[in-house]
């Protein structure tokens, strides 16, 4: 029995021995973490450099518990008495970033301890991330006035009023992940194990954390102004979808979802595809005197840019990067 982080604690070598509930919540948040929605609001989990900061060994996790939502609440217990620690290392790898509650967890192992190695649980934190940096630099002097976001991928580093597509559908999201989760435990996991109920405690955790986030500048309609900001992901071809009406119907469409490709589907880029973006030009355009595109990779010149938007086609282009597309309206 090692001393760990000053405190004695049983080793337990696999998950396996753990009591079947703490096993079952681990098992479940591994899968639940949205890393997809995150990034729609411009945040990512902290990949961290070397080793795990916020490491739990099993046998702090040991014991019985009445059902998972305790399960995963000594988890988040044990989170909190080694972040202040881990946190200071994560910011030594991420000096400019913003870090936020809400965590990611990955299973982990330290090697070289008394019993050879100690297994558990890591938790990656969150942080503000800029996926349109390079676009941004390269229309700074194009962004002034009253300026609206299609989207809330920009809301984590700028003080712009943005429109949220996505939080709206937070439910069909949850509801999407559970479907997802179930379906691929039940055909691949050999103990069939992922927890409905947990799953929605922790998903809703992170979307109550998103919801709440910079709410004041959410704007609940596009009303007109100097600059629409249209930042654009730019999705694999497999995770190209032509509707945006319904996420599992969508997934099921996908040549991933036939492929059993799970770990690789995602709901945002049905939410946020290019059909959704031709709808905002095509409604708002008219109320702004510029639109700006931006992507997260570079793109072609606007004529053979087949990613996007058709109905930018008709617009006249003031010059164009290539992160960046900068149309005049009026």
């Amino acid at each position: 029995m090692p001393s760990l982080f000053g405190k004695k604690v049983k080793v337990i070598h696999h998950i396996d021995h753990l009591h079947s509930t703490m096993k079952l919540a681990i098992k479940t948040i591994l899968d639940s973490y949205l890393p997809d929605i995150i990034r729609g609001y411009g945040f990512r989990y902290a990949d961290p450099r070397w080793g795990e900061p916020i490491f739990i060994p099993y046998g702090y996790l040991d014991g019985e518990y009445k059902d998972t939502i305790e399960a995963f609440k000594k988890i988040m217990e044990e989170v909190n008495e080694r972040k202040e620690d881990g946190l200071a290392k994560f910011k030594e790898w991420y000096p400019e970033a913003r870090f936020f509650d809400i965590y990611r967890f990955v299973q982990y192992s330290i090697p070289g301890t008394e019993e050879g190695y100690t297994p558990g649980i890591a938790a990656d934190p969150l942080i503000s991330y800029n996926y349109f940096k390079d676009g941004l630099n390269e229309v700074k002097d194009e962004i002034k006035g009253n300026v609206i976001v299609a989207s809330p991928s920009l809301s984590s580093f700028t003080e712009f009023k943005f429109y949220d597509p996505i939080i709206g559908r937070r439910n069909e999201i949850v509801d999407a992940y559970i479907w997802l989760n179930k379906l691929f435990h039940e055909q691949y996991d050999k103990d069939k194990m992922y927890d409905e109920n947990l799953g929605r405690y922790y998903m809703n955790i992170i979307l109550d954390f998103l919801e709440g986030y910079d709410k004041k500048r959410r704007v609940k309609e596009i009303e007109g102004g100097d600059v629409l900001l249209i930042p654009m992901f730019i999705w694999g071809k497999d995770k190209v979808f032509d509707d945006n009406s319904n996420i599992v119907s969508a997934w099921k469409n996908s040549k991933l979802f036939s492929n059993s490709m799970f770990h690789e589907i995602e709901a945002l880029p049905v939410i946020l595809n290019k059909q959704y973006f031709d709808s905002i030009v095509a409604r708002y355009s008219n109320l702004f005197a510029k639109i700006i595109l931006l992507s997260n990779k570079k793109l072609p010149q606007i004529d053979k840019c087949s990613e996007c938007p058709s109905s930018l086609r008709a617009l006249k282009v003031q010059k164009e990067g290539n992160f960046s597309k900068v149309f005049i309206i009026k």
